[in-house]
């Protein structure tokens, strides 16, 4: 009768801690400051855009995979309007303002009404800020092409 106990308590305590694992690993949702809410916003993928408004279903799954990195530090990139053109007509998500934003930095302060999030080609993960023409210096982004890919083949539904 004692082992049995002890069988029962051995496979129960089992069973819970997979059920922890398994709570802990599908709850495992990015946490962060996200950006502030774009009034619109454009996704650029394949040559063609769509425009995605804040009363449509996919705006907040667009809006919530981008977070500001922890360490915003801005990267040394030269942004000319060929190379945007270049990100466009492969895969970017572009943040869309109406009203001018403001980033602070350490060495800097960055306004904008744009922000570009680039998924392919040569700035690839990384964040261009637009305040009347796309600015030098970049910052990171971490989230995977997959996840905007799986959210952008919605859009096609």
């Amino acid at each position: 009768m004692n082992k049995k106990k002890i069988v029962i308590s051995g496979i129960s305590i089992v069973v819970l801690a997979i059920a922890i694992i398994c709570t802990f690993h599908f709850n495992d949702k990015k946490t962060g400051e996200l950006y502030p809410m774009p009034d619109k916003i454009i996704i650029y993928h394949e040559g063609s855009s769509a425009e995605i408004k804040n009363t449509d279903d996919l705006f907040e799954q667009l809006y919530t995979i981008n977070y500001i990195p922890e360490r915003k530090e801005i990267l040394e990139t030269s942004i000319d309007p060929d190379g945007v053109e270049e990100i466009k007509s492969e895969l970017a998500v572009e943040y869309v303002y109406y009203e001018q934003q403001n980033m602070k930095f350490e060495e800097i302060d960055r306004n904008y009404h744009k922000l570009l999030f680039v998924y392919s080609g040569w700035c690839e993960n990384n964040v261009i800020f637009y305040e009347d023409e796309y600015q030098s210096g970049t910052i990171s982004n971490s989230t995977s092409k997959k996840a905007v890919e799986k959210i952008i083949a919605r859009v096609d539904e």
